[in-house]
């Protein structure tokens, strides 16, 4: 795994769906359908306290977001130029 200055930096979910453009309910589709990086388990503090907190892996998150065109997802639209309408003498 490749780290900037050796350091292995997590991204809390909010940041993650910051940085792909998406919603919760997509990113969990995604995840389940295998096309997404899956989470980590971090405790806070290592103080286990509620529900256990969950992360990503900078890395995997700018690795998906290289492999990824967003086009792929969205409909290709192409438009054709405009062109005024030619006034009637």
């Amino acid at each position: 795994m490749k780290t900037k200055d050796n350091l292995t930096y997590f991204l809390p979910k909010a940041e993650v769906l910051a940085r792909v453009n998406m919603s919760d309910t997509t990113l969990y589709k995604q995840m389940s359908e295998g096309r997404f990086p899956l989470p980590i388990r971090v405790n806070r503090r290592g103080v286990r306290v509620g529900r256990p907190s969950v992360a990503w892996l900078e890395s995997e998150i700018d690795q998906w977001l290289k492999d990824t065109d967003p086009l792929t997802k969205m409909e290709r639209v192409t438009y054709k130029p405009y062109k005024k309408p030619e006034k009637k003498r």
